[in-house]
């Protein structure tokens, strides 16, 4: 018995390689978004997410810090 098939249907798939790391790939974004967050004034975590739970305290996430609200306001460039 022989062989009919073409050897090109047998030949791996040629899939393009996924880009590098490029100033527009995830992995760069996702450094200068970190960067640009400000950092707690209690622990120096980065700070996602601030929860105000009265006037003069709130909570710092994901490290649960407990801090004024105003103390992260200075941190923008």
């Amino acid at each position: 018995m022989t062989d009919d098939r073409d050897p090109a249907d047998t030949a791996p798939s040629e899939q393009p390689e996924p880009p590098g790391e490029t100033q527009y790939s995830t992995a760069t974004a996702m450094e200068r978004f970190e960067a640009s967050l400000p950092d707690c004034p209690t622990c120096g975590r980065t700070v996602w997410v601030v929860s105000v739970t009265g006037p003069l305290e709130a909570t710092a996430s994901p490290c649960g810090c407990t801090i004024p609200p105003s103390s992260l306001e200075g941190d923008r460039d």
